[in-house]
């Protein structure tokens, strides 16, 4: 979600049901970034599918990984290669790790990419509505965890229904 007068923030969604939100001051992009590289550095370990609906963010960390060109906002450009290096770091000690796209605001297409991308864009622009609004009641942290029981309930209907 973004502010262009206060700001952008972005969350991760886990299918364990965990979540993190970021909340900066620079561009959609310097949050999305922030965003994934939380969610790489939180999960040491198991293969891990990182799923974004940037296809801005993911095109650069790809250029990036590939041909070592960064864009040319420097802010932008630290993030996307401080990123790449923390993957392949990882992905030499032997960590899978893939970035995929999800299109945005797709929870209808019932899979699990589309459901906690829908969850993280809904805790994003909670936190957004709760960082720009000064005084706006803390009852928001019972609105994330409704949010984040939904998708879970969401994704465990879906586990079923395929089986």
């Amino acid at each position: 979600a973004h502010n262009p007068r206060r700001g952008a923030t972005w969350g991760y969604f886990t299918s364990r049901g965990g979540f993190r939100l970021v909340v900066c001051d620079g561009s959609i992009a310097v949050a999305e970034l922030q965003g994934l590289m939380m969610a790489v550095e939180d999960h040491p370990g198991p293969p891990l599918v990182v799923w974004t609906d940037s296809r801005r963010v993911l095109s650069m960390l790809r250029v990036r990984m590939r041909s070592g060109i960064e864009p040319v906002d420097r802010q932008v450009a630290r993030r996307v290669r401080d990123l790449a290096d923390l993957i392949e770091d990882r992905r030499e000690g032997g960590q899978a790790i893939t970035v995929k796209w999800v299109r945005a605001h797709s929870a209808l297409l019932a899979s699990e990419a589309s459901v906690l991308n829908d969850a993280a864009d809904r805790m994003a622009k909670l936190a957004l509505r709760r960082w720009c609004t000064p005084g706006l009641s803390d009852g928001m942290e019972q609105v994330a965890l409704t949010i984040a029981r939904e998708a879970a309930e969401n994704l465990r209907r879906l586990v079923e229904d395929r089986a």
